[in-house]
């Protein structure tokens, strides 16, 4: 039984991948040395559970922004 096999007869497929498949897609990535969005921003001043308590303006505008980048 090959692999396309499988996948078309199961109820419930699941397809595991890496994080290179967001970034072939075009997406960025959190950590790619010159493109990922921690090179941008401060993970700690903006996505953190004390950037949440801190300043929740600045934590808000992150999660607005990150959520247009990835579409969610």
């Amino acid at each position: 039984m090959n692999s396309e096999c499988c996948f078309n007869e199961s109820q419930y497929p699941v397809v595991f991948t890496g994080a290179g498949m967001s970034t072939e897609a075009g997406l960025p990535d959190f950590c790619s040395p010159s493109s990922g969005l921690w090179n941008k921003f401060n993970s700690k001043e903006l996505a953190s559970i004390e950037a949440m308590k801190c300043n929740i303006s600045a934590f808000m505008d992150f999660i607005d922004f990150a959520s247009k980048v990835y579409d969610m």
